[in-house]
């Protein structure tokens, strides 16, 4: 039979997202009609330069768009594929889907036996999940008494992955956390080594140099998940060269542990470039540009948590909330097929203080700049007394538009209700007008002036300078007779001024046609603090 070569599309270090593969980064790879599963994995690990002792990838297509994805794991899975891509050469038709994970990722099938001892327990090493009547004799022999260790009140287990002092009889919480300390060590301290033996019992390492003496061993402590070192040679007998040319326990998720402290304080801004020139000066190694990238995204995961995992637990968040503030508001509403629409908090504190404060509701919206996007929409108001700002409520939404508004001033008005004298004041958003209209229709809505003024600048760009200081005069002014002579003034140097603001209505803007008293609060200059003081929190996942 002739061997086929087909070209295919390749999505790679990537991560499944409700049947979606995002953060992923495209290649290609050539497919022959022969391969087999072990040929497949060979040429992308070679294709995407990935270390097969560190790392294995797991293989995926999509037959038809909108079912879940197929997983290729042996020979069978490899023919299926080759013989769906012969009927569809279309270079984008079909593509793999490839996922890197380490080598601890993998949970390896072990069987366990048992024996009528409390101090000692056999554990079969093989991967094989076969019966023991069935195990033959060579298998026999890879089985390992391991006896049980007695842990005083006094012994610590180490679950902190940063741990810098390895030694002979130290007990780790899992096999994870002593391979990344093991990782954490070999950057630190300027070696590499290779795992010579990986499963879910065992964990032995040597050093990159065959001839070195340098060497670890490490095993499960009776039939828990816990690690203990059972030997360690921290003896290097290799030259410098040897263990200096690369570093290949550097990978993204140990660069990311080493710098992810960098992100606690989302003020603080730590670029890729920052981490590539850190890790040259503190550990002496090269990094590269994407390797660098992925470490700051896995960094600001383990700190922050994922974006969409964030979502899934506002349920959660808006329970306890309203258990630790009783009386707070909170809304959660979903599409017709469950996907997230909008949220909304008010707070007690919050609900309570609009009683004492001015009957004037600043609202607005801001980006939201996390990986989901989205708009936060929110309303405050003053203190009578003093001036300060009170947040009432806030909203997580896809965009300001009519539906967002519309449903954001729902929740507000039964809330809050609606007060003797009460006003809105925002920009010109047309959403805002329209959605005020709908549900609160008894309540004037005013414009900023600041806002106003702005689109006054940029629509007179010719006399814009002259007709500033008129303009908030006339704003402010307090009587008809005052306000009428400063428009008699503006319409001096641009007389298509008046009929421009007409068209807004005098009442959204001036104090002296107001149908309430918001002279105090004539901007919404309050509701731009709000999102001074968000700015940076605008930037994190909504939880």
């Amino acid at each position: 039979m002739q061997m086929e070569i087909f070209p295919v599309y390749l999505l790679h270090s990537g991560e499944w997202e409700e049947n979606k593969f995002v953060n992923f980064i495209s290649d290609c790879v050539i497919v022959e009609s022969t391969f087999n599963y072990n040929n497949l994995v060979v040429a992308i690990s070679e294709q995407i330069r990935i270390d097969s002792d560190l790392n294995t990838i797991e293989i995926n297509f999509v037959p038809t768009v909108g079912l879940p994805p197929i997983t290729i794991y042996n020979d069978t899975g490899v023919k299926v594929y080759i013989e769906i891509k012969k009927k569809n050469l279309n270079f984008t038709e079909y593509p793999l889907f490839v996922t890197v994970k380490e080598i601890y990722e993998n949970h390896l099938v072990v069987t366990s036996f048992v024996v009528a001892s409390s101090s000692s327990c056999l554990v079969a090493t093989n991967s094989n999940s076969r019966d023991v009547s069935t195990t033959d004799s060579t298998e026999i022999i890879d089985i390992e008494l391991i006896e049980n260790t007695n842990f005083s009140e006094n012994t610590g287990i180490i679950d902190n992955m940063l741990n810098e002092f390895v030694e002979e009889d130290q007990v780790y919480k899992d096999k994870e956390t002593l391979m990344n300390v093991m990782k954490n060590l070999a950057v630190r301290e300027r070696f590499q080594f290779k795992v010579k033996r990986s499963s879910a019992t065992r964990y032995h390492l040597t050093c990159l140099d065959d001839n070195c003496a340098w060497s670890f061993k490490s095993s499960v402590v009776f039939k828990a998940n816990i690690f203990k070192v059972r030997s360690y040679n921290n003896n290097h007998t290799c030259g410098y060269g040897e263990r200096y040319l690369t570093q290949r326990q550097a990978t993204s998720g140990i660069i990311a542990s080493i710098v992810k402290d960098k992100y606690v304080n989302p003020k603080k801004v730590y670029t890729t470039n920052d981490i590539i020139e850190d890790i040259q000066k503190q550990h002496g190694i090269e990094v590269s540009y994407m390797k660098a990238w992925r470490a700051k995204e896995i960094a600001m995961a383990m700190i922050r948590g994922s974006p969409s995992d964030s979502y899934k637990e506002l349920p959660k968040y808006f329970y306890m909330l309203e258990q630790t503030n009783p009386g707070s508001v909170t809304k959660l509403h979903k599409s017709e097929d469950g996907c997230f629409l909008y949220a909304y908090v008010s707070l007690y504190a919050s609900i309570k203080g609009w009683e004492h404060c001015r009957p004037i509701m600043v609202v607005d919206g801001s980006f939201l700049k996390a990986a989901y996007k989205g708009t936060i929409l929110t309303a405050c108001t003053q203190d009578g007394a003093v001036g300060k700002i009170l947040p009432l409520a806030y909203a997580i939404v896809d965009s300001e538009n009519n539906k967002s508004w519309e449903w954001f001033f729902v929740q507000i008005k039964g809330t809050f209700g609606v007060r003797e004298g009460m006003c809105i004041v925002s920009d010109r958003n047309e959403s805002i007008f329209n959605a005020t209209k709908v549900v609160y229709p008894e309540v004037p809505h005013c414009i900023c002036i600041f806002h106003l003024w702005q689109n006054v600048k940029r629509t007179f760009k010719k006399h814009h300078k002259q007709l500033k200081d008129i303009f908030f005069a006339l704003a402010r002014a307090y009587t008809i007779e005052k306000f009428e002579y400063h428009m008699t003034e503006l319409c001096k140097i641009d007389p298509r001024v008046q009929p421009y603001l007409f068209e807004f209505g005098y009442e959204r803007w001036s104090r002296a046609y107001s149908k309430v008293k918001w002279s105090m609060i004539m901007t919404s200059n309050i509701a731009e603090s709000i999102n001074a003081t968000n700015k940076d929190a605008r930037e994190l996942p909504v939880m």
